[in-house]
C-alpha cells in the first residue's frame, strides 16, 4: 500500500475519525462564536480557528491510534517522530488557511449562513487533510 493508492478501509476509518473531530470542531465554533460575537466583529474567524484547532488535535490523535497503518510493520502507527509532527503542523496550518478562506468566501462574499459554510468547507479540507497526511506523513 503506497501513498499513491487510496486504501478504502483506511479512508473509511479516516471518515469516522473526521466525523467525530468535526463534531468537536462544530460545537467549539458555535460556542465560541456565540460567546465572542458581542465582543468584536472578527469573532467568527477566531471561533473558526478555535474549533479547527480542537478538531485537528482530536483528529491527529485518533488518526495515529486507529487510522493509518505503519508501512513497515502492518500495524497502526502508535507513535510519531518529530519530523512527522512538523509535517502534521504544516498540513494543519494549510488546512486552517483553507478553512478561514472558505469561511470568508462562503459567509462574507457569497452570504451563506456560517454553519452551512462550515459544513461545505469541512468537506473540502477533509480531502486535503487525508491526502496530505497519506502522502507526507503516513
Amino acid at each position: 500500500m503506497g501513498a499513491d493508492k487510496v486504501y478504502f478501509p483506511e479512508l473509511c476509518r479516516y471518515a469516522v475519525v473526521g466525523a467525530v473531530s468535526f463534531l468537536l470542531d462544530f460545537v467549539i465554533l458555535m460556542l465560541a462564536h456565540n460567546a465572542l460575537m458581542a465582543c468584536f466583529a472578527g469573532s467568527l474567524y477566531l471561533a473558526t480557528a478555535l474549533g479547527f484547532l480542537g478538531g485537528i488535535m482530536l483528529n491527529t490523535y485518533l488518526s495515529v491510534k486507529y487510522v493509518f497503518i505503519d508501512k513497515e510493520g502492518g500495524k497502526y502507527k502508535q507513535s510519531l517522530v518529530i519530523h512527522d509532527y512538523i509535517k502534521i503542523i504544516m498540513i494543519g496550518i494549510t488546512g486552517l488557511g483553507l478553512t478561514e478562506l472558505g469561511m470568508f468566501i462562503g459567509v462574507d462574499f457569497i452570504g451563506i449562513y456560517y454553519l452551512w459554510s462550515k459544513i461545505v468547507v469541512t468537506a473540502i479540507v477533509f480531502l486535503w487533510n487525508y491526502w496530505a497526511r497519506k502522502v507526507f506523513v503516513f
